[in-house]
């Protein structure tokens, strides 16, 4: 699924956390977390690995005429408690 974002705020992001969005591409090729973080909107909290990093962005499913897309809300270094979601989760066996 393709993702888009606004530029202004990738830039932002960018520039104050070093995390660009097109790197989400990256983290879902790695084990990641996916979870419901907000309902209205419908918002995603996707937690993994990105260089070596451990990174939480938000993401919102969309559709438009042509095709579903991913949009990239934010993205931020996780959190202790993103951690430890991570660590339950993903090595939970």
């Amino acid at each position: 699924m393709p993702f888009r974002w606004d530029e202004s705020k990738r830039l932002k992001v960018l520039a104050e956390r070093s995390i660009d969005f097109a790197d989400l591409n990256e983290l879902l090729y790695s084990p990641y977390v996916e979870e419901q973080s907000c309902e209205i909107p419908e918002q995603y909290r996707v937690i993994g690995f990105v260089a070596e990093r451990l990174v939480t962005f938000i993401i919102e499913y969309r559709a438009d005429d042509l095709k579903e897309y991913i949009w990239i809300v934010t993205a931020w270094n996780s959190t202790k408690q993103e951690r430890t979601i991570y660590d339950q989760q993903v090595y939970k066996y």
